[in-house]
C-alpha cells in the first residue's frame, strides 16, 4: 500500500513538472537574462503594443507592468527548478522518505499558489491600465507571439540539424 502510494506522488510530481516545463516556454531555452532573451523581450514589447494598439500612456505603464510580471515568473519557475526539477531528474525522490515527499509536495503546492498570486496581480494591474477588451486581447496576442517564437526555434533547430548532417564540400 505504501509502494502504492509513494508511485502516485511520485508520478503526480513529475507530471506537473513536465507540464510546468512545458509551459516554460522560449525563457528557459533563451537563458533568461541573456542577450538572445533581451531581443526576445524587445520583440515582444513591440508586437505586444501593436496589436494592442496602445496609447502612449497605456504603452510605458504596459511596459513596467509587463517587465515586472515577467521577472516574477522567472524567479519563481528558478525557484521551481531548483527545488524539484532536479531531484526529479537525477533520481533523489527516490531515496526520500514518504515524509520528505509529503514536504516536498507541500512545497511544490506553495510554489504554485505563489505562481498563481503573480497571475493575478498582473491581471489586476493590467486592468487598472488597460480597458477589458485589451486585457482579453493581451492573453490571445501574448499566446500568438509565443507560438510565433517557438515555431521560429523549432525552426532554426531543425535547419541547424540538418547543416550538420549535410557533408561539407572538400576542395581536391
Amino acid at each position: 500500500m505504501k509502494t502504492v502510494k509513494l508511485v502516485s506522488i511520485v508520478m503526480v510530481l513529475f507530471l506537473s513538472l513536465n507540464l510546468q516545463a512545458q509551459h516554460r516556454g522560449m525563457g528557459s531555452q533563451m537563458g533568461m537574462q541573456g542577450p538572445k532573451y533581451q531581443k526576445i523581450m524587445e520583440k515582444k514589447m513591440i508586437f505586444m503594443k501593436e496589436n494592442l494598439m496602445l496609447t502612449p500612456k497605456e504603452s510605458k505603464a504596459f511596459e513596467t507592468a509587463y517587465k515586472k510580471y515577467a521577472q516574477e515568473k522567472m524567479q519563481l519557475r528558478k525557484k521551481i527548478q531548483q527545488e524539484f526539477r532536479m531531484k526529479i531528474e537525477k533520481g533523489k525522490y527516490l531515496e526520500m522518505s514518504d515524509a520528505e515527499l509529503n514536504k516536498l509536495l507541500d512545497r511544490k503546492m506553495e510554489l504554485e499558489n505563489q505562481r498563481m498570486k503573480i497571475e493575478l496581480n498582473f491581471q489586476k494591474e493590467l486592468r487598472r491600465i488597460l480597458p477589458p477588451k485589451k486585457v482579453v486581447k493581451f492573453y490571445k496576442t501574448e499566446r500568438n507571439f509565443n507560438r510565433k517564437m517557438m515555431a521560429k526555434i523549432r525552426k532554426n533547430k531543425r535547419s541547424h540539424k540538418m547543416n550538420k548532417k549535410q557533408p561539407k564540400n572538400s576542395k581536391k
